[in-house]
């Protein structure tokens, strides 16, 4: 009887000993889940934009926009970004209309006397960097001499498809 109630103490120790091991590493696992998932998050695509300035400058038959702008990489590894100019513009015949042009940053030798520091066509950040450059876009003149424009807007992709925008209504001229 003595030997029976010694094996059933334990027994009901050992059981214990065990609960309380898989207790613990059920959560230790859960710990490491969060970590990782932080982790993951962290290294996920993560930026800002901002707007500081943006000016438009007169050429021959184009017109230039200047926009200059911050981007802040927030993700714990590098990206690579590309800049798009959207304007939206109502025509002569009251249809509304969406343009798009590409960042030229090859146009930079038309301004003369400038000293404005623009980003490469393809902008690369490093993890948790900030850049602050600007961007140009070359259009035609004849777009504001034959619409209206409503508004700037400037998308930045990075090279996972996401996207921030910045709007822009005004923009100051400038002399070359």
């Amino acid at each position: 009887m003595k030997e029976l109630k010694t094996v059933e103490i334990s027994t009901l120790i050992i059981s214990l000993i065990a609960i309380f091991l898989s207790i613990r590493s059920n959560y230790i696992a859960k710990k490491s889940y969060k970590l990782s998932k932080k982790d993951f998050k962290n290294r996920q695509s993560s930026f800002n934009i901002y707007l500081n300035d943006s000016n438009t400058l007169k050429l021959e038959d184009k017109k230039f926009i200047l926009i200059h702008l911050s981007i802040i990489n927030k993700s714990d590894s590098k990206n690579s970004f590309n800049a798009k100019l959207r304007i939206d513009c109502i025509l002569k015949n009251n249809e509304k209309s969406i343009l798009f042009f590409d960042h030229l940053p090859n146009k930079k030798e038309k301004l003369k006397n400038s000293n404005f520091s623009f980003f490469e066509s393809n902008i690369n950040l490093n993890e948790k960097e900030t850049s602050t450059k600007w961007l140009i876009f070359e259009t035609p003149l004849s777009l504001y001499k034959e619409n209206d424009i409503n508004m700037y807007t400037v998308i930045i992709e990075d090279q996972k498809s996401k996207t921030k925008e910045v709007t822009t209504l005004l923009l100051k001229e400038i002399t070359n």
